[in-house]
């Protein structure tokens, strides 16, 4: 029993953690929150003098001191409210900054190549509503329940003092809340999951849809594709439905569990009343502080009801990838500095030595490698093979973009770890099969935050033969272009990438079959002015008869492995399967 009350409150500890982050912000939020949920306590005590006092007589009701008792009473409060309404804000907003800086950067730790488990618009949403939700959570519902919990037990410490038969006829809705959170605490995550799971399915759907429009319209889906998404919303809505009425009946039973109880403790203190066991001043405190039991009653329920929800907002969370647990999610974060990503002053290229090196694929039932080979500085190596060899794997593993399963890889002899965070620019430029750009400038994609010069962005186009584009755009470097560069070719994508590439000056670029989307005219071109001067070392998947024939050395892969390494010449004299691949 002690280990499953430990397992449901470890959620809880999480949001404690979240607190100790920001421990002097929690603390005077804490502080202020509780001394203004006090005046109403001294503005109760204040009135039952003013009965007792009326009870006694017109004559010994000191008015005008009475009025300026209340009216300094209220003017502390308004005062304590301003401070404690701006220490909140900032509070509960750092809390969720801390979350959602947690979850980017774990994103941005992670190889570039492993994508999240999840679609881009359900993980947006994410990041977005359950880190929202867990903020809310604590500086709503927790604030409230730990403020209300000080503010009853001294309303119920004076109580007691007055009559403690009737302060403990309090205890009964109580007991009732407390029945109630039990039997439905399943159905409230229950409903709560499936919720934020329809939420999550609509965003996706959503996100794709504008991902995909050309294959859409296209291939005329237009109409499934609106059928489908109308279903995802009719199943969110019926999911949202359920766990909002369910909320709300729950919110609705606390406020009328402590309605009733109300009732019938009046009725007893009305009979104490008429016994004399009661003053006026007593009555009427009694009534008035009731309402702070109700208070706490009713934040109770709904902290119960929304540490269910959360619950599942934390594994939400978790679920966006495997590195993302509760502990990455509630760590100290230091908001406004984000971890470097390319920290490294790397010494000239002379030598990369690959060992050993293996990937198994996430189904584990394959795998490439265990590879071995050296490539020298200045030289051209290309990766060749057939489709699903392993050539793109090989690429990715060396730069970082995927976590190589075994082996290791050397700079200049030197073993290198963390091959995502290492093997980055000045090291490392890799151009992909399908390069990704951000809705901006083919100037602004070019040079991502780089203040390049003029001679790093001459070189950088001229290689990648974007000079006739430029001139074609009425803006010229400052066209937009588009989301995720619809507006270009698959042709212009390729070069701007190959571009983003150049304008790096690293020492080794890889390349990922980069002439797939272009036409043999450009290709050659584009060829001719990469390695005219050979300014770096090259990696290059191809199995183009081009740069075949001018690499230094070719690494033939056949079902993940190394099959032969050599020149062109060595291999088509002794290999079957470059003789294959060869003649196309």
């Amino acid at each position: 029993m002690l280990q499953s009350l430990k397992s449901e409150l470890k959620t809880l500890g999480y949001v404690f953690q979240l607190f100790k982050n920001r421990g002097k912000l929690f603390y005077i939020s804490l502080a202020l929150e509780l001394i203004t949920s006090l005046f109403p306590v001294a503005t109760g005590l204040v009135i039952k003098v003013v009965f007792d006092q009326y009870a006694k007589g017109p004559i010994n009701n000191p008015v005008s001191s009475i009025i300026c008792l209340f009216l300094g009473l209220l003017m502390g409060r308004i005062l304590f409210v301003f401070f404690n309404s701006y220490f909140n804000t900032k509070s509960r907003f750092l809390l969720s900054a801390d979350i959602r800086l947690n979850l980017i950067q774990a994103i941005l730790d992670k190889p570039g190549a492993e994508s999240l488990n999840l679609a881009t618009g359900d993980a947006l949403n994410r990041i977005k509503e359950d880190a929202g939700q867990i903020e809310d959570f604590a500086y709503s519902a927790v604030m409230a329940v730990m403020t209300s919990f000080v503010l009853t037990v001294i309303a119920i410490g004076i109580l007691c003092t007055i009559n403690l038969k009737m302060t403990l006829l309090i205890f009964m809705p109580i007991m009732g809340m407390v029945y109630i959170m039990e039997r439905s605490g399943r159905r409230v995550s229950k409903y709560r999951l499936a919720n934020r799971s329809a939420t999550g399915n609509v965003s996706s759907a959503i996100g794709e849809m504008f991902t995909n429009i050309q294959s859409i319209q296209v291939n005329g889906a237009e109409e499934n594709v609106l059928k489908h998404l109308k279903h995802l919303n009719q199943v969110r809505a019926k999911s949202a439905t359920q766990d909002n009425v369910f909320s709300q009946i729950l919110g609705t039973l606390y406020e009328n569990l402590f309605n009733i109880g109300t009732g019938m403790i009046l009725i007893f203190m009305a009979l104490f009343y008429k016994e004399n066991a009661f003053s006026l001043g007593d009555f009427v405190i009694f009534t008035y502080y009731m309402n702070f039991v109700s208070f706490f009653i009713m934040f109770s329920g709904n902290a119960f009801t929304r540490y269910k929800q959360i619950r599942v907002s934390f594994e939400h969370l978790c679920q966006l990838h495997e590195s993302i647990d509760e502990q990455l999610i509630t760590k100290p974060s230091d908001l406004g500095k984000l971890k470097p990503i390319n920290p490294i002053s790397a010494e000239p290229l002379e030598t990369l030595s690959v060992k050993g090196l293996k990937y198994t694929y996430p189904n584990g039932q394959s795998e490439v490698g265990p590879l071995n080979f050296k490539l020298e500085a200045g030289s051209l190596t290309v990766v060749a093979g057939r489709i699903g060899s392993g050539k793109s794997t090989l690429l990715k593993v060396i730069s970082g973009l995927l976590e190589a399963t075994e082996g290791t890889v050397y700079w200049n002899e030197v073993a290198l770890t963390n091959l995502s965070e290492t093997m980055t620019p000045p090291r490392i430029a890799y151009t992909p099969q399908l390069p990704k750009f951000f809705s901006a400038s083919l100037k602004e994609n070019l040079c991502l935050g780089l203040e390049a010069t003029s001679e790093q962005m001459k070189r950088a186009v001229h290689s990648a033969v974007l000079e006739p584009d430029i001139t074609g755009f009425s803006e010229g470097l400052d066209s937009p272009i588009g989301t995720n560069g619809i507006k270009l070719s698959g042709g212009q994508q390729l070069r701007l990438a190959v571009g983003r590439m150049f304008i790096r000056e690293a020492s080794l670029y890889a390349f990922d079959d980069i002439a797939s989307a272009l036409d043999v005219e450009t290709q050659n071109l584009m060829w001719d002015r990469i390695l005219e001067k050979r300014s770096g070392t090259y990696l290059a998947v191809s199995n183009q008869k081009r740069l075949l024939q001018e690499a230094d050395q070719i690494l033939l892969l056949k079902d993940g492995k190394l099959e032969a390494v050599g020149s062109l010449e060595t291999l088509l004299a002794t290999s079957e399967e470059m003789q294959l691949i060869y003649a196309g």
